[in-house]
């Protein structure tokens, strides 16, 4: 394995392992809380997962896009996207809806909505996200989860044809609820899906 992943660091240095040479840093979700006093020890930890690896990848979870009493994810994850950009090596790179080549590997990351369960399939974590959060409804969630489907679906396929080593990251588990995101990765995958060389990784499991 080309890399060390954790989780649900909540700004703390702490959490990490020690940082290997030949290793890349992937982070999936939960790690960079910015409100309040959680700011300082955010900042700690992604000045020091800048220094301490090569390469540093990050997969946002739920603290990083909707927050914690915050009303507006559109503005949570534009400062968020600032936050990263000023790491002191800009080594980090956000991984949502995204894919980065690395070698014969293609890393690909995402929050993977479908994986919480969309409509009356929201698990008690989205469902109090939504609650909390008035801009955020169940049709945001809906949308997120067939676009993170859509992605996920196509970039396996892609990679599959390419014969490209996969490392897929995500916060959510693969637990496909409804026959609408089932509907939409089996036809983005088509006859490839038995054929899928690599890791996932999710802070979920």
């Amino acid at each position: 394995m080309r890399y060390q992943v954790c989780s649900k660091l909540f700004g703390s240095i702490n959490k990490l392992p020690s940082a290997k040479v030949d290793k890349k840093l992937i982070l999936l979700g939960d790690c960079f809380p910015l409100y309040s006093g959680n700011y300082y020890y955010s900042k700690q930890l992604r000045d020091y997962c800048s220094n301490k690896w090569s390469k540093v990848y990050v997969v946002p979870g739920i603290v990083e896009i909707c927050g914690n009493g915050m009303h507006s994810w559109i503005n949570n994850f534009d400062k968020f996207q600032n936050f990263i950009n000023e790491s002191p090596n800009r080594n980090i790179t956000i991984l949502n809806n995204s894919e980065h080549h690395d070698g014969d590997d293609l890393l690909i990351g995402s929050i993977f909505w479908c994986g919480g369960g969309p409509s009356t399939f929201i698990n008690e974590a989205v469902s109090n996200i939504i609650k909390c959060n008035p801009k955020l409804t169940i049709k945001d969630v809906d949308n997120w989860a067939i676009d993170d489907a859509e992605f996920i679906g196509t970039s396996i396929k892609n990679a599959t044809l390419q014969k490209k080593n996969l490392t897929i990251c995500t916060y959510f588990s693969p637990r496909f609820r409804t026959d609408t995101v089932i509907e939409i990765f089996r036809k983005q995958l088509g006859h490839c899906d038995s054929n899928i060389k690599g890791e996932w990784y999710t802070a979920q499991s």
